[in-house]
């Protein structure tokens, strides 16, 4: 393992321990998309990382969330797990713009029933299991209704 892999599987182990930190704060949250983005990237911003909501790339597209760490940065695209394709295109191209790893965070809004969260999470899976055999710096997370944040491991 190279410097630069040791240096994001640190980054991502330090992303994991502050995304499994924010669990109780996303558990009150109604289920809208922007009311995520904001609580997740407040818990986020911690002493050692800077979380910046709705950051602005070049082209005027916006980044969820994008978490800045001393050893890797993280851009992160929350949806509704009905749309974890569009999760996974997006987190891609604003992992690509802001030179970051992408990470999709998908949420399960008040409508949508356990089990088709689920669903729409092991299909988000399957994809981001082929992208990362390909090597490709991406990460994915789920957000249940009671708040729980975890690799979507439902």
């Amino acid at each position: 393992m190279g410097y630069n892999a040791g240096v994001r599987v640190v980054g991502i182990f330090v992303f994991v321990a502050v995304v499994a930190v924010a669990a109780p704060l996303l558990t009150a949250l109604a289920g809208e998309e922007r009311d995520v983005g904001k609580a997740f990237c407040e818990r986020a911003n911690l002493g050692v990382t800077t979380a910046t909501e709705e950051f602005s790339l070049p082209d005027r597209a916006r980044v969820d969330c994008l978490v800045e760490y001393p050893l890797a940065n993280f851009a992160v695209e929350i949806d509704r797990s009905s749309k974890w394709a569009e999760c996974i295109g997006q987190a891609l191209l604003y992992g690509e713009d802001s030179n970051s790893i992408a990470v999709c965070a998908l949420f399960q809004d008040s409508h949508t029933s356990d089990k088709s969260f689920v669903r729409h999470a092991a299909r988000a899976d399957r994809v981001i299991s082929a992208l990362q055999k390909k090597d490709v710096a991406i990460r994915l997370f789920c957000i249940t209704a009671d708040g729980v944040i975890n690799k979507c491991e439902l």
